[in-house]
């Protein structure tokens, strides 16, 4: 591809049965600056069949593979998750995989019109494309040297506790929203 796409994201994945090749070519658009988003999607970890009642945490694919969106700072702030985590949630994730989200961005109530109706929707279809928004101008902000101004969850629904709250990235909302500003001002280091 002579002129790699500004950004690649989606907002559907399918719980992870087993690793694809499809990551490798996210690795390559990757090397090349291209920002790869897809949604954890809207049933947290307990996968793409939130109606189900699984008492064990599901990794969404695409979002599990190491390739999108993980910038280098999640080893080191996944470890001190964990550590602060201790038991808690044991025997219900793989500690050793690749932690989701990255990040996070608002999702609720977005107005659309969808044919001559007005809608108010919301989920992972609302968020993904904002962080991809989000993503391009950043990406924009750095070709171009300038800048441009644009608590606990439950885990599953088999009854296991929520996420505890700590400093830094967590599972529910990774390293938090994003602040354009900040994040035009370190890409432009």
């Amino acid at each position: 591809m002579d002129i790699p796409p500004q950004v690649v994201l989606t907002n559907h994945g399918d719980n992870e049965k087993s690793p694809l090749s499809i990551c490798n070519a996210y690795a390559q658009l990757g090397a090349r600056g291209v920002p790869i988003l897809y949604a954890s999607g809207d049933g947290g970890v307990s996968g793409n069949k939130a109606s189900d009642n699984r008492t064990e945490f599901v990794p969404v694919f695409p979002a599990s593979c190491p390739y999108v969106t993980t910038p280098a700072y999640q080893s080191a702030a996944v470890a001190s998750y964990l550590s602060a985590l201790g038991s808690n949630s044991s025997g219900l994730l793989n500690a050793t995989g690749r932690a989701y989200p990255d990040v996070s961005a608002y999702g609720t109530q977005y107005d659309i019109e969808s044919g001559a109706a007005a809608l108010a929707v919301s989920g992972m279809s609302c968020s993904t494309p904002t962080f991809a928004a989000v993503a391009v101008l950043l990406n924009e902000s750095v070709q171009r040297g300038q800048e441009r101004t644009p608590r606990e969850q439950p885990a599953c629904n088999g009854g296991t506790p929520g996420f505890h709250a700590t400093q830094g990235w967590i599972p529910v909302t990774g390293l938090g929203t994003p602040n354009f500003t900040l994040l035009a001002s370190a890409a432009s280091l």
